[in-house]
């Protein structure tokens, strides 16, 4: 619907919210979005304002959204956070918790934690509140 609505408007109206698109305050909200809000209000955008907005970006934000965006519309990869932690299943209990403290900040949320190996197959999750 933004879409239609967007291309309802003249050019000139058009290129104005654009421009307005360009404030700080804007940009700034964009960015602290996580990565799958981002995407999920850019498919609510019409593609012109989506690019805008994906030009402020920093390049780990930017890299981010593309994971997300690499997914199809309507699949669960389209709803997912790239931000998260992932274990080897050779670490030990020590090893894993400094990694998943060191990595904290940057995933989104850390409810349960995959468990891989050396090709990033899932073996297992763990819980870092069983540890």
């Amino acid at each position: 619907m933004a879409v239609e609505a967007f291309d309802l408007l003249d050019e000139a109206l058009q290129h104005e919210l654009l421009e307005g698109l360009k404030d700080h305050d804007v940009a700034h909200f964009f960015e602290s979005l996580d990565p799958d809000d981002r995407v999920r209000l850019m498919d609510e955008m019409p593609a012109s304002v989506a690019r805008q907005m994906m030009r402020h970006l920093d390049e780990r934000e930017r890299n981010l959204t593309n994971i997300v965006l690499g997914y199809d519309l309507g699949t669960i990869g389209r709803h997912m956070s790239p931000e998260f932690v992932a274990l080897r299943q050779e670490l030990t209990v020590a090893e894993a918790l400094q990694k998943v403290r060191a990595q904290a900040e940057d995933a989104e949320t850390i409810y349960t934690v995959p468990v891989v190996d050396a090709s990033r197959m899932l073996q297992g999750v763990v819980s870092p509140a069983t540890c």
